[in-house]
């Protein structure tokens, strides 16, 4: 899609895809981890979910924002 938006000059339909994705991944990771929240002091086992869906979710974000920051991105000058 990168090469096609270059071919066509036309970006929108590759920001479109890019985010729907992007969504899709956050949502799912978020209710992830906000169902394992609602039920982490039912047991140590489901407090122990939530730590991982929690963390799973956080390195997801932090992963975005460094990305939109071009941090994990070498840039050519």
């Amino acid at each position: 899609m990168a090469d096609l938006a270059l071919q066509t000059g036309h970006l929108d339909q590759l920001i479109e895809e890019l985010s729907m994705h992007i969504a899709g991944e956050l949502r799912e990771r978020f209710a992830r981890a906000a169902a394992a929240k609602a039920k982490s002091e039912n047991s140590i086992e489901a407090g122990r979910a939530y730590v991982a869906a929690y963390a799973e979710y956080l390195h997801y974000v932090e992963t975005l924002h460094k990305v939109s920051e071009g941090d994990t991105v070498k840039r050519h000058n």
